[in-house]
């Protein structure tokens, strides 16, 4: 009875007012007779669902508020139920209800093998674009040409270094071989005392050649060296002939190379003397060893450098003054040479060049 009061005082205020003076009494009676058999027995532990609400008696002036029935425990449930996300308070315009996706993940090695989903291309940068190198090559070469040993030393003509040219036109095969045609002229300044004879400039006594080689010869020779005393002297040199180049990486914007081949090679000195101008050739082979490395600026065109050494031979000498002039074979001017304790071959010149070259393909 006590139960329907509560529930009643909730839904009717006004009758549960009436109800509990008559009920109040009748309630107190069972709860004594409760008392005295829960004292006999042992405590019995109540579901919190079923235990009751005293009722609570308030004034006229202010309604009775019940206690809420305690609700009963929900079943537990095999699997946890989706909750819905509570709205945030946004201004931005967004439904904070639905959440962000996330970006798909692409697997390059997955998808491209299975055919299948998104792939990612990527496109070559310009340091990374793999130029190609063959074809038909034309190479042009400004430098500086230097030579040793004791013609070019400073006690003989003093040769400085000078203005270099070279060229090549041939081809390239698959990036890895170029072989054409090269050649190069160059000039060096010469430092010379006034009154130094031609010949002494390369270790030979003009008298005692003149005795030699008029005795080679069987006759006078129409020249007299002993006029041949320099008042200015200047050297020139000129190389021609094929060459073949290795190269290390066959594509892209490098390239790196080593060559070599078989030149004619001349050795020129061009003399003003008391007697008038003068030339000394020397003409004979020259042995080219270079290595040379480039950039490409465009598909067609790199810009590089190079250096390279010339290993000569020479085999035959040309002195020219004037109207008169003889040829004769250098093993010649060596053996009258040797007569003063000398070598020629061992002192003519050797040559290495450096430059800055232009390669363009087609």
């Amino acid at each position: 009875m006590a139960m329907w009061v509560g529930f009643g005082s909730v839904l009717r205020p006004d009758l549960a007012h009436a109800a509990l003076g008559g009920e109040q009494a009748a309630t107190e009676l069972q709860d004594q007779g409760h008392d005295a058999v829960d004292a006999s027995m042992p405590p019995v532990q109540r579901p919190r669902a079923l235990t009751t609400t005293e009722p609570v008696v308030v004034g006229p002036s202010e309604p009775v508020a019940a206690t809420p029935a305690p609700a009963s425990p929900a079943p537990a449930s095999p699997a946890e139920l989706p909750v819905a996300a509570q709205p945030i308070d946004d201004d931005s315009g967004i439904d904070p209800t639905v959440s962000a996706l996330p970006a798909p993940r692409v697997h390059s090695s997955s998808a491209s093998a299975s055919g299948g989903g998104p792939t990612v291309h990527r496109q070559a940068t310009p340091m990374s674009k793999r130029f190609s190198h063959a074809g038909f090559t034309v190479d042009a070469r400004v430098g500086t040409l230097g030579c040793f040993r004791a013609t070019c030393a400073a006690d003989r003509h003093g040769a400085r270094p000078g203005l270099r040219l070279d060229g090549f036109i041939g081809g390239n095969i698959r990036g890895w071989v170029d072989f054409g045609l090269a050649g190069g002229w160059g000039t060096m300044e010469a430092n010379v005392a006034k009154g130094t004879n031609v010949l002494t400039l390369y270790g030979l006594d003009p008298n005692v050649l003149q005795g030699a080689l008029a005795v080679l010869a069987g006759q006078a020779l129409g020249i007299n060296f002993a006029s041949l005393a320099v008042n200015d002297a200047k050297l020139r040199s000129a190389q021609a002939g094929p060459l073949l180049r290795v190269h290390f990486i066959p594509r892209g914007r490098f390239a790196a190379w080593v060559g070599t081949g078989a030149y004619y090679n001349l050795f020129r000195g061009r003399y003003d003397t008391a007697g008038g101008a003068a030339r000394v050739d020397f003409h004979g082979l020259a042995v080219p060893v270079e290595a040379g490395f480039a950039v490409h600026v465009h598909e067609h065109v790199a810009v590089g450098l190079q250096f390279d050494y010339l290993w000569t031979w020479y085999g035959l000498a040309n002195l020219q003054q004037g109207a008169q002039a003889f040829t004769v074979p250098v093993r010649v001017l060596d053996e009258a040479a040797k007569l003063q304790n000398a070598s020629l071959r061992s002192q003519l010149p050797q040559f290495w060049t450096f430059g800055l070259g232009l390669r363009a393909r087609i």
